[in-house]
């Protein structure tokens, strides 16, 4: 709503013009897909309960692909969604999550033996996502899965996020 008030647009409108156009997002959509889309996956918890699409909204409403995921970090990166200046200001870490990070504007910095790493996570009920940047080594990771995360060793994305933190640091933090 403060989006939409700002702008004197619709939110929809703002979130295409503003990000997914010049973040090349072409795979990105805000509107509900038809339940029998053959693009999107069932969502599954752990039990083997599924879930439908949700009805989307500015948190978790968003439909996306890994491609597309990739496509808004290097925009952000590449300065394509905001000037250097604000995309360090958005980026940088203010507050301590007492994790060892810092949270940013909608992310978390976080420094691994000297690796930067910029990085975000959500999900749903069955259904998990994990993006993480490390803008000094030239890597993105963009992981979705139709399974809920469910911890170290468990389903979803976070496995594959840690492992490849390990691999590129060659540390493993117990933070994820």
């Amino acid at each position: 709503m403060m989006i939409e008030q700002a702008a004197c647009r619709p939110y929809w409108s703002v979130i295409r013009d503003v990000i997914l156009t010049p973040g090349r997002m072409s795979h990105t959509q805000l509107t509900q897909p038809a339940h029998d889309d053959p693009r999107i996956a069932t969502r599954y918890a752990l039990d083997g309960q599924s879930f439908p699409p949700d009805h989307p909204s500015g948190a978790g409403g968003l439909y996306t692909t890994a491609g597309d995921l990739v496509s808004f970090a290097h925009a952000l990166m590449r300065h394509r969604l905001l000037d250097a200046a604000h995309t360090a200001q958005v980026t940088t870490g203010k507050v301590p999550t007492g994790f060892g990070d810092r949270y940013a504007y909608g992310c978390s910095d976080l420094t691994v033996a000297g690796h930067r790493i910029i990085w975000h996570n959500g999900g749903a009920p069955g259904a998990s996502a994990w993006l993480q940047i490390y803008p000094d080594d030239g890597y993105t990771l963009a992981a979705l899965s139709n399974v809920a995360n469910a911890g170290p060793g468990g389903g979803g994305v976070q496995p594959i996020a840690q492992k490849v933190q390990q691999l590129i640091t060659g540390r493993q933090e117990s933070r994820w």
